[in-house]
């Protein structure tokens, strides 16, 4: 429910077109843009990358999320898994499963009692709070592109 509703309000914005959702059986379910291009975990594997390759990463990772932000959503669950990197060098988010529109009741809040902790989530997760923005996570996975 909570990704059809965002993915509504981006219009392919920062992520991939909502083409159709709906319910069969009592089960929901998404149809949207395929997105053409490797995730950024998928493309870590060759780490350590050359660094204008890291900046250019970290920079249309940076301009996506600008553009999310500009429709009033927070992603909430960025991790290289959920960057697609495009052959034109656009990055793409997906999973918007745990994201939040400011302007919309946040569906996910009550799930946020029980927290799940990744190497992405900032310290206060642990702890079960749920971050009001995405600056203060380590939301920019670019660290792993380069290391050492």
């Amino acid at each position: 429910e909570t990704e059809s509703v965002v993915l509504q309000t981006l219009d392919g914005a920062a992520g991939p077109r909502l083409l159709a959702s709906g319910e069969v059986d009592g089960e929901p379910y998404l149809v949207i843009e395929r997105v053409e291009g490797v995730t950024l975990r998928e493309r870590l594997a060759g780490a350590p990358l050359p660094a204008a390759e890291v900046a250019m990463i970290g920079a249309s990772i940076a301009d996506a999320l600008h553009r999310l932000h500009r429709c009033h959503v927070v992603h909430h669950d960025l991790r290289p898994e959920h960057v697609v990197l495009t052959a034109d060098g656009r990055a793409v988010l997906q999973e918007f499963g745990a994201a939040h529109h400011a302007r919309l009741p946040d569906l996910v809040a009550i799930d946020f009692l029980i927290p799940v902790v990744t190497a992405y989530d900032p310290p206060e997760t642990a702890a079960g709070f749920r971050p009001a923005t995405v600056w203060r996570r380590k939301s920019c996975p670019t660290p792993d592109c380069a290391p050492g």
